[in-house]
């Protein structure tokens, strides 16, 4: 049996040897070939992937915020607005005017660096009486940005004179009284107060002497005068006491003299004026109303004060009224 299987393998053994030879003439052949070509760095397998495409950074959003723009000032007097520019401080602010047919510039400034607050004078028509509108532009890096357009009205000294109603006269007229709203003018007019600021108040007189007044009061404002306040005297129900301690300026009023119930006072025939009774007292009966501190002491510089020189006394003067310094300090009649 073993001299059978080593003749087999004699047999076999060429055929194994004819395999192995071709086998290895494969190898031979294929070494000798060049490598094959790898990816080149340019081709598409081999390049780093492109990352995602971006978008442009969109445009900064700019506004121009006003702060509270005002709405009134005095002629003369300085007014400012005020606001931010948001997305771009540090951007430079104009304040225009419209003259009516254009927009034209008044002031200009660079809003602050870090905050874009800014402040900008607004000088058009500045000493006028009257009514301006405004709006404040920046031009940014991204073009014109526009605040939202005010009104500022300038005021000055004004007065309008018109017939008085039975209503206005509710409890300073009475049945009997010689005058009444038929015979009495109602001025309406700025003045000055003790704060400095314009107000308007009312004064209702003798139809016959409206001017004269009106016009006295006006020389009286422009040469600085200061009033009080200047309320219908219906507003205290025509008690004199309590219109004097409110240190109100007024002028009819159908009573009786306070301190002497026995008199009309002069009051009820609309020609007498009282004005700020608190620094300017009223002696009666030995008492000073509303209070005796200016009774004798009459300093210099106080405001609301009438002195001999003074805008007040010399304007109503001149025009026929008599000034009763010395007792009743706040009244003038004519």
């Amino acid at each position: 049996m073993h001299r059978s299987i080593g003749w087999g393998l004699r047999r076999a053994l060429p055929a194994v040897l004819v395999v192995i030879a071709g086998l290895a003439g494969a190898a031979d052949a294929r070494a000798d070939e060049p490598p094959a070509p790898g990816p080149s760095p340019s081709s598409p397998a081999a390049a780093e992937p492109s990352p995602e495409p971006t978008e442009p950074p969109a445009p900064a959003k700019v506004t121009v915020s006003l702060t509270k723009p005002p709405a009134l000032a005095e002629a003369g007097k300085k007014a400012y607005v005020r606001g931010v520019v948001s997305g771009e401080p540090g951007a430079k602010v104009h304040a225009e005017a419209w003259n009516g047919d254009s927009w034209v510039r008044v002031a200009s400034a660079a809003s602050h660096a870090k905050t874009g607050a800014f402040t900008l004078r607004l000088r058009h028509k500045e000493a006028k009486v009257g009514t301006v509108r405004y709006r404040v532009v920046t031009e940014s890096s991204v073009g014109t940005r526009k605040s939202e357009k005010f009104t500022l009205e300038r005021l000055g000294w004004r007065a309008k004179i018109t017939p008085t109603k039975k209503s206005e006269v509710t409890h300073t007229y009475r049945k009997g009284c010689s005058v009444g709203p038929g015979k009495l003018s109602t001025i309406t007019m700025s003045y000055r107060g003790y704060d400095g600021l314009l107000h308007t108040g009312v004064l209702i007189v003798h139809k016959d002497v409206a001017r004269k007044v009106r016009d006295a009061f006006k020389e009286a404002f422009e040469g600085g005068f200061r009033v009080y306040r200047m309320d219908n005297p219906d507003l205290w129900k025509g008690n004199d006491i309590k219109i004097m301690k409110a240190n109100n300026t007024s002028a009819y009023n159908c009573r009786k003299v306070t301190g002497n119930p026995s008199k009309v006072s002069p009051h009820s025939f609309g020609r007498s004026i009282d004005v700020n009774p608190a620094q300017n007292p009223y002696l009666v009966g030995g008492t000073w109303y509303p209070s005796a501190t200016y009774g004798k002491d009459r300093p210099e510089g106080v405001t609301g004060m009438l002195y001999k020189d003074g805008p007040m006394v010399k304007a109503l003067e001149k025009r026929g009224f008599r000034w009763y310094s010395g007792w009743d300090w706040h009244h003038f009649q004519k």
